[in-house]
């Protein structure tokens, strides 16, 4: 029963751990946020 267990956390954490490193990559290099734009005046109508 122990070595179930034991062998469970293992699977478990190994699976943590493949599952963080994808996920790493999966991300963008740069993130923008913000809107550049006219919000006032003729240019903005």
């Amino acid at each position: 029963m122990q070595r179930r267990s034991l062998l469970k956390a293992a699977v478990t954490a190994a699976a943590i751990t493949a599952f963080q490193s994808s996920a790493a990559y999966a991300e963008n290099p740069v993130l923008k946020i913000g809107f550049v734009g006219v919000t006032s005046g003729p240019a903005a109508a």
